[in-house]
């Protein structure tokens, strides 16, 4: 298995347990910087951890496809596609 592929499961791992603890509703993990001041801050933090999950399938497509194509350009156009679609569909889902 390539490095790239190695790195892009690593950088999945850590998307999904972040958002598995986002997933727990603790408001806190969400960085200031990004959070909003939603009238349910459970429900917004399960939804962004949703958002986080859903994106965090993009590294592991690309992975997967490198390590079984070796074509780095088609992972790149995978892992771009598939992120920027959950980040859409996912961020039509959160409502503040």
């Amino acid at each position: 298995m390539e490095p790239y592929s190695i790195l892009m499961f690593i950088f999945a791992a850590v998307l999904l347990l972040y958002a598995l603890a986002l997933r727990s509703g603790n408001y806190k993990l969400i960085l200031r910087n990004y959070a909003t001041k939603p009238k349910d801050k459970i429900a917004y933090t399960k939804a962004v951890g949703k958002i986080i999950a859903m994106t965090a399938v993009a590294p592991v497509l690309s992975g997967v496809i490198y390590s079984l194509t070796e074509s780095f350009a088609l992972a790149m156009i995978a892992l771009i596609t598939a992120g920027a679609s959950a980040l859409i569909i996912g961020v039509k889902k959160v409502k503040t």
